[in-house]
């Protein structure tokens, strides 16, 4: 942490399978002590998959908004497992592409006012087709749109998942500097 805030005490709250909460204690600049609550959240990938001028989607079911999500594909990191070969993995599992070309973009938090999960994305040209790998509570189907169908879906609010609407805009300037 910065001058401004000091940490004081850590108390975690709760233990998950890709998430630990705590409750820290912290000083900040004017002296006073405060409580933050902090997510820890396990690296993830996250893919830009572009076939035939089109990106890859893949459709899912998320219960915390108790809604299905058009997203581009993601997922955790194994431990161990480095950003590169976990978005092959994670691109082939939900999609059942096998990517010959991907290329790093850039990491970014999703939301850092509470939580570090931190995203890396990826852009991926270039396919063999396979089968879907998914896990026994993945259920997913999936969807092309070229560009300008995805900023449409975006305004429609159809698409409202972060990190797909970050690598959407991002296919933007990727597309117009190479």
């Amino acid at each position: 942490m910065d001058k401004f805030e000091k940490f004081i005490k850590r108390e975690k709250i709760y233990e998950g399978k890709i998430i630990k909460v705590y409750k820290d204690k912290i000083k900040i600049k004017n002296n006073k002590i405060i409580t933050r609550e902090i997510v820890k959240h396990d690296e993830c990938v996250a893919i830009l998959a572009i076939k035939n001028k089109k990106i890859v989607f893949v459709r899912q079911n998320r219960y915390a908004i108790s809604a299905s999500s058009l997203e581009i594909p993601a997922g955790i990191l194994n431990s161990n497992e480095n950003a590169e070969k976990g978005a092959l993995r994670e691109l082939h599992e939900e999609t059942g592409l096998i990517a010959k070309e991907i290329k790093f973009l850039f990491k970014f938090y999703s939301s850092i006012g509470f939580c570090d999960e931190l995203i890396n994305l990826f852009i991926a040209q270039d396919f063999i087709q396979d089968k879907q790998n998914l896990d026994d509570d993945e259920f997913i189907s999936l969807e092309e749109y070229d560009y300008r169908q995805a900023i449409e879906l975006i305004s429609k609010n159809k698409i409202f998942d972060a990190k797909t609407i970050i690598a959407i805009l991002t296919y933007k300037n990727y597309i117009k500097n190479t």
